[in-house]
């Protein structure tokens, strides 16, 4: 008798617990909905790994704003970083963009009140924006000091957008037949654009290994089989490998 009641001691504060974290956990999905509306989706995404951590989980509500808040920080992130290996890949000179990045940028901070108005954009703070004018004028100044050796950041948008692809194709198989359909058709869609941009993608990351190893005529066949598949990255790059291969690279 004694150990039943034990249990039973154990059992409800077990039961306690959970019903507590489950609390908690829906303090922070509603701050996670309110930075969303917000637009802000870095702040989204970090209430929503407490949410998890929390839960000990996901679900479809968490995982469909999550999908959605990574896709918004990818497109933002897409437009405003680069590295020189990302810049020279679309056969661009990393100095005019980051330049050019920083015009887009002052004109950002400039008409920020317009800008803000505008839905689905992914707008970060003013204040975030004001940081990066000073991180890109300091990154101009490094190149014209040092040259681009260790100064351009590495680039992760390859990295973000095959998260995005796998975290929406388990959303799809988990929740297609329970989930309203038109937050399926959503995350239907960022996961067709994400499968885009990542097809071919081993090929074309093996390719730029070698290529930044100065293999080149290695790096040549996995850039052609990515070409071939559809990555339009690789068919950039394997034409800007050619170039450097005739000129004797």
């Amino acid at each position: 008798m004694k150990r039943i009641v034990i249990c039973l001691v154990v059992m409800i504060g077990f039961v306690g617990v959970c019903g507590a974290q489950n609390e908690l956990a829906k303090i922070e999905y509603g701050e996670a909905e309110t930075a969303f509306q917000e637009q802000k989706y870095k702040k989204t995404l970090a209430h929503l790994e407490t949410v998890k951590a929390l839960l000990g989980s996901t679900n479809a509500k968490v995982m469909y704003l999550e999908i959605l808040s990574r896709h918004q920080v990818y497109l933002f992130d897409k437009q405003f970083n680069v590295s020189k290996d990302f810049a020279e890949t679309y056969g661009l000179d990393p100095k005019t963009y980051l330049e050019n990045t920083l015009i887009n940028l002052n004109s950002l901070v400039a008409d920020y009140d317009t800008y803000k108005n505008i839905k689905n954009i992914g707008l970060e703070s003013k204040e975030s924006y004001a940081k990066k004018i000073l991180e890109v004028e300091q990154r101009l100044k490094d190149i014209d000091a040092n040259g681009y050796k260790d100064v351009t950041k590495e680039i992760t948008l390859i990295e973000a957008s095959k998260r995005i692809e796998n975290l929406s194709d388990t959303y799809i198989a988990s929740f297609e037949a329970s989930v309203p359909l038109a937050k399926l058709k959503e995350v239907y869609m960022i996961n067709k654009e994400h499968k885009a941009l990542n097809v071919g993608m081993d090929d074309f990351t093996l390719g730029g290994k070698l290529y930044e190893a100065k293999k080149y005529k290695e790096a040549r066949p996995y850039y052609q089989k990515a070409c071939d598949a559809g990555n339009t990255m690789a068919c950039t790059a394997l034409k800007n490998l050619i170039t450097t291969i005739e000129n004797g690279g």
